[in-house]
């Protein structure tokens, strides 16, 4: 079971199966859009599946996996509207975020502890994507790092929140 993390794991298994079926789709409209670009159709079907199961992140507390899907549905977003060029280092660099938000739940329902910060190279990547740069542990701000802090805990809610990981907590903002 989860030992450290503050997550729902019940409600994680509850939508998994949703969620993995919505990024499957996800992957497989996205594996279409890149070998043929000029067919944004299926890039906004990705963007779409992507977007049903930021949703269920959302609901189950999530937090920062919440927040890498969603930079992730903004970079599709703006590959579609051709504010980020397509290229084959985005090809690569979204192809390889899908993957790594499946294994990331498949780790979580396995036991394994919510620590967002395994996903920072890729978030980074994607960032860096849409031309956010100096993006590190330090500046990818989750809500559960926020919620965790002794001066919000009065304020935190009943509804389970990710958390830190404790080596990243004594790690250099």
């Amino acid at each position: 079971m989860n030992t450290g993390a503050d997550i729902d794991i019940a409600s994680l298994v509850w939508v998994q199966g949703e969620i993995d079926q919505t990024l499957a789709r996800a992957i497989e409209a996205f594996k279409r859009f890149a070998e043929n670009p000029d067919d944004n159709a299926e890039l906004r079907f990705a963007r779409t599946h992507l977007h049903q199961a930021h949703g269920a992140l959302t609901m189950v507390g999530l937090d920062g996996l919440t927040q890498f899907a969603e930079t992730l549905e903004a970079v599709l977003d703006e590959v579609e509207s051709g504010k980020i060029a397509v290229s084959h280092e985005a090809l690569e660099v979204v192809h390889g975020a899908f993957p790594a938000l499946r294994r990331y739940l498949d780790e979580l329902v396995g036991g394994a502890r919510d620590q967002p910060l395994k996903l920072l190279p890729i978030y980074v990547k994607l960032q860096a994507l849409r031309g956010e740069t100096g993006v590190g542990p330090g500046s990818w701000h989750w809500r559960a790092y926020s919620s965790s802090s002794p001066a919000s805990s009065s304020s935190r809610s009943s509804r389970s929140r990710s958390t830190w990981p404790s080596s990243a907590s004594s790690a250099s903002c």
